[in-house]
């Protein structure tokens, strides 16, 4: 089975029906067809964690199931937007330097993640608007930013459950772009889209993908 995690139905757009989606109660569970499912988490780490519930619900129903979260993320090495980027390694920054009596406790509630080499995803519990603070997460060897992919990461590794992960660059976490982010995420909403639902015929005829036919239905980084 696979079952797409998406933090909004403006990121699923015409993969699914909107008349089905109830935005004042998420997150929830949308089957699309046998063998395939989304859940739709909710913006933010919050959202992201009251989803785990219906994350474990079908990890119970079938152990093999693949989880893919897939949606769109800023840049903080400067990728050209629309590009495309599937991250391996995962951190949380709560936006405030911590300090050294604390930095302790910090690495053990947000333990780095990192699975193997690949681009560093950072999650951050608020829109990233502010370039000084990019520029310090990039400095950190950062290069994306969402707000929910450490979540559903850190519990696939605690759960030992197969996950991937696919972000569209929508935008590059600053405040000069802030006024074109409606425009360039709808753009990014697009390519995303049309590899969801290349993804969904691939899984009609097949129960699981793997990343290299991931990478066939997105494509590969720019």
């Amino acid at each position: 089975m696979i079952c797409l995690i998406i933090a909004t139905a403006f990121e699923a757009g015409g993969l699914i029906d909107q008349l089905q989606v109830d935005n004042s109660y998420l997150p929830q569970k949308l089957i699309l067809a046998d063998g395939l499912s989304v859940i739709l988490s909710g913006p933010g780490p919050v959202n992201a964690g009251l989803s785990l519930t219906l994350l474990q619900e079908v990890l119970e129903s079938d152990p093999e199931t693949h989880f893919i979260n897939a949606g769109i993320a800023g840049s903080l090495s400067g990728d050209p937007l629309m590009s495309i980027h599937y991250p391996t390694q995962f951190s949380f920054d709560v936006g405030s330097p911590a300090e050294s009596v604390s930095r302790g406790l910090m690495n053990q509630s947000y333990p780095l993640l990192d699975s193997v080499e690949g681009a560093h995803l950072v999650t951050v519990p608020a829109p990233l608007w502010d370039k000084k603070y990019g520029q310090e997460l990039a400095e950190k060897g950062c290069d994306l930013v969402d707000m929910e992919a450490y979540v559903f990461a850190r519990w696939a590794e605690l759960k030992k459950a197969q996950i991937s992960f696919v972000k569209i660059i929508s935008d590059n976490g600053n405040e000069d772009q802030k006024h074109l982010f409606m425009v360039n995420a709808k753009s990014a909403v697009v390519v995303l889209v049309e590899g969801l639902k290349c993804l969904r015929g691939l899984i009609s005829k097949q129960e699981t993908v793997n990343l290299q036919e991931l990478k066939k239905c997105f494509g590969s980084k720019i």
